[in-house]
């Protein structure tokens, strides 16, 4: 039997500016480590992520994890407001300032939807 593994996390759009200049937009939060485990497992298990997704997001990110045959979203619940944006501003290498914008809220139990065969 196939294991599965749950995941959960939030996902967000980060906005990154550089000290030396120059920014950088793309998906952060839980996306890294799921990509990284989803690799490494390849086909031995299935992920099943669990998070709330701001309605703006909600398709690109299926667009994207649908690559990975091994990641389950129907976890993800499309929530109607915009999704986390992440602003991280790089002073120095060593110093950063980082803040959020439309903050998901966080899951509760009630909202997880688990595998029937679990």
């Amino acid at each position: 039997m196939k294991k599965k593994i749950g995941i959960i996390g939030s996902f967000c759009l980060d906005h990154i500016f550089m000290y030396k200049g120059g920014t950088r937009k793309g998906i952060g939060g839980i996306y890294w480590s799921l990509i990284i485990l989803s690799n490494l497992i390849k086909d031995s298990a299935t992920l099943y992520i669990y998070s709330k997704i701001g309605e703006d997001f909600y398709s690109r990110i299926l667009n994207v994890l649908g690559s990975y045959k091994n990641i389950d979203t129907s976890g993800l619940i499309k929530v109607s407001q915009p999704h986390n944006n992440v602003y991280l501003h790089y002073y120095s290498k060593l110093e950063r300032n980082e803040f959020s914008v439309n903050v998901i809220p966080h899951m509760r139990y009630a909202d997880f939807r688990f595998p029937p065969d679990l």
